[in-house]
């Protein structure tokens, strides 16, 4: 954002050299009386911290609202030196959702837990915000969000958007008290902790029974079926990935490859490619040997009854806001 453009949101901190009071140096002299209340104050004249949640435009620069800043202090017990650090934070965050309530609002996960209650912080943003004809990106409200787990759930199934960047898979491997959802920790690691996600894409994944990076089958996502029922026609279904395979497929339970896959897995040494055809000549091998023995093979009927892994599991969840008041 250029000085001009910082200077029509609040002139009383640009300065004629082009200098700008640091978002401390704001905080200061709102605790010692002496800051104009009436402008906001500019957390940082840029969002490189926040750029990855959606494509969020970096050049717009991020402020808040003294309103909200008094809020932090009395309504949540952040005091300034905390809020001092509100682009040190965002900074560190490695994931975030679209807002249940506010469209135009994202909620980002902060590296931090609560001082007082020691629950996970999230800090919300809203990016449609003008000030004086200037686009800028708004905080609203930052504080411990209790139901932490509850809550990214619901998010989950009302199909909102999630975001991740570089950061996301270690910290959340390394922070062993922060209970992610299962939902939300099984489409991480199918879309490899990259880009972003819903529901809704988790569930076409994992119909097909594939695990790949989001970026890749997105193109594709469309003709997923088809090509999948092309290869077992033309016998070309190959499976070569060795002992990461086996070791994969034991542990996944949730992961629901289709029956033909699974035998497949079982009837072939994890190491080597199998097709179609090749199972099939095991089949007949192996009822060759129950011929030969004389054994008498009954068949069985079964009722399968397949259920969706992903329904609903808050149907008797109440809604509640996402706490963002726009001062």
């Amino acid at each position: 954002m250029g000085i001009e453009e910082l200077r029509r949101i609040n002139s009383d901190i640009v300065h004629e050299d082009g200098s700008i009071d640091s978002f401390d140096r704001q905080l200061i002299d709102l605790s010692s009386g002496v800051y104009n209340v009436r402008n906001p104050m500019i957390v940082s004249p840029e969002s490189k911290t926040i750029a990855y949640a959606g494509g969020l435009d970096e050049l717009k620069p991020i402020v808040i609202n003294v309103s909200t800043v008094i809020k932090l202090r009395e309504k949540h017990q952040l005091g300034y030196s905390f809020v001092s650090r509100i682009n040190e934070m965002l900074d560190k965050s490695y994931l975030a959702f679209d807002s249940l309530v506010q469209d135009t609002s994202r909620i980002f996960l902060l590296d931090e837990v609560g001082e007082i209650q020691k629950k996970p912080v999230i800090a919300i943003c809203r990016y449609d915000k003008n000030i004086k004809m200037i686009e800028v990106h708004e905080i609203t409200s930052i504080y411990e969000r209790n139901d932490f787990q509850e809550f990214m759930r619901r998010t989950f199934e009302e199909n909102k958007t999630f975001y991740c960047n570089d950061k996301t898979k270690a910290s959340i491997k390394s922070h062993a008290g922060l209970q992610l959802p299962r939902e939300i920790i099984d489409a991480l690691s199918i879309i490899d902790y990259s880009g972003s996600f819903n529901k809704s894409q988790i569930k076409e994944i994992a119909s097909q029974g594939l695990q790949l990076p989001l970026d890749v089958l997105s193109p594709y996502t469309d003709n997923i079926s088809s090509a999948i029922q092309n290869q077992e026609e033309k016998n070309e279904l190959h499976s070569t990935s060795g002992e990461v395979t086996k070791a994969s497929i034991e542990s996944s339970a949730d992961l629901q490859l289709s029956q033909e896959t699974t035998d497949a897995f079982s009837k072939v040494d994890y190491s080597k490619a199998s097709s179609k055809s090749q199972i099939e000549d095991t089949t007949s091998v192996e009822l060759e040997v129950i011929e030969t023995q004389q054994e008498v093979v009954m068949p069985v009927e079964e009722d399968v009854i397949i259920e969706d892994s992903n329904s609903s599991l808050l149907e008797n969840v109440s809604m509640e806001d996402d706490g963002i008041d726009f001062d």
